[in-house]
């Protein structure tokens, strides 16, 4: 955040995404640590999950006006291979993490909801 006031770069709505997506995740850090070393529980889902989840909209937006602003014209050759590894990325989740997670009779729709939805954003950042 000092760096964008001094530097003023050009772009300084992505850097303020950044630094909130990031700041979220710390926050979800400080509360899962607060959890479970000082009250001595590990809810899950717990109130760190849903602040965790809240930083991934922040980094993909920040993500996406950074490789925007790399180009002026339209990349479709970027497109096609962001799109062909996300897919063969998003096919492997599905199968290995998301499936078992979905098929799991045991866990609550809020667990299944957060467990769903931490390898999405992963595989969203990635994209």
């Amino acid at each position: 955040m000092v760096g964008v006031r001094i530097h003023r770069p050009s772009k300084p709505i992505m850097w303020y995404m950044f630094a909130a997506g990031y700041g979220l995740w710390s926050v979800g850090d400080m509360g899962f640590g607060f959890t479970k070393y000082v009250l001595e529980v590990e809810p899950f889902p717990s109130f760190a999950d849903g602040i965790y989840l809240l930083g991934y909209p922040f980094l993909t937006a920040f993500l996406f006006v950074l490789i925007r602003g790399r180009t002026s014209r339209r990349d479709r050759a970027g497109l096609l291979d962001a799109s062909i590894i996300t897919t063969g990325l998003a096919l492997l989740t599905w199968a290995f993490i998301m499936h078992p997670t979905v098929s799991n009779n045991d866990l609550t729709i809020p667990e299944q909801l957060v467990l769903l939805a931490y390898p999405a954003g992963d595989v969203l950042l990635i994209a």
